[in-house]
């Protein structure tokens, strides 16, 4: 929350459609009375932010993706967006790996590089 309670009836004059779906891009909890307002609408944050998170999104893996690190492959379990962090499983280290920052970004650079056998393939592989 960013503080304000009534921004509808305070100072916004045209209302941009705001959906559910916008709460949800944005990994915020689903539950009516912690993306609503004291007017009882959906708050109007969502849609200014929304397209943010959504950038910000297409430049981090996804949840259940299988990416290589030097340790071996790994398993996305949890995105923090904003903190553009990453929390990796290693299974055959059965530990867990926070990633963010340079060390995050290094890593993602090394995804983006064409395996030299197959160049139109990228290397990281969506779990089924």
């Amino acid at each position: 929350h960013c503080g304000r309670e009534l921004c509808c009836s305070t100072f916004l004059v045209d209302f941009a459609h705001v959906s559910i779906r916008m709460a949800k891009d944005q990994g915020l909890s689903l539950n009516p009375t912690k993306v609503s307002g004291r007017c009882g609408r959906l708050m109007c944050c969502l849609v200014y932010e929304h397209d943010l998170y959504r950038k910000m999104r297409r430049t981090l893996p996804k949840v259940g993706q299988t990416i290589e690190t030097p340790e071996g492959p790994a398993r996305v379990t949890r995105i923090d967006v904003l903190k553009r962090q990453v929390t990796l499983y290693l299974p055959q280290e059965e530990r867990s790996l926070v990633l963010e920052g340079e060390a995050l970004d290094a890593l993602l650079a090394s995804e983006e590089t064409p395996h030299a056998s197959n160049p139109g393939k990228r290397k990281r592989n969506d779990v089924h």
